[in-house]
């Protein structure tokens, strides 16, 4: 991870995101098809499929409307959270 570019990083946390969109998506709506689930948070299946493919490019808010759809949305915020500090820390 030290030796990871922006590049790397942002393609392997993406394709983290991408999966577990995907996995929720099938838990959540499991009759819903990339198309259905676009619907519903207000993109193009051609965004979406790139949201699962775990592109990093695609706006925030587009990440951010489909974990509020899959009832992960505190939790996707609270992701961003800053680390506590460890009980010996001054």
């Amino acid at each position: 991870m030290g030796d990871e570019s922006d590049e790397d990083v942002a393609t392997r946390l993406g394709a983290t995101i991408g999966a577990h969109l995907r996995a929720g998506r099938k838990r959540r709506f499991p009759g819903d098809s990339q198309d259905d689930f676009a619907r519903r948070i207000g993109v193009s299946r051609h965004t979406y499929q790139k949201m699962e493919a775990g592109d990093p490019a695609v706006a925030l808010r587009s990440y951010l409307l489909a974990a509020e759809r899959l009832g992960i949305g505190r939790q996707f915020a609270d992701g961003m959270a800053p680390p506590r500090p460890a009980f010996f820390d001054d």
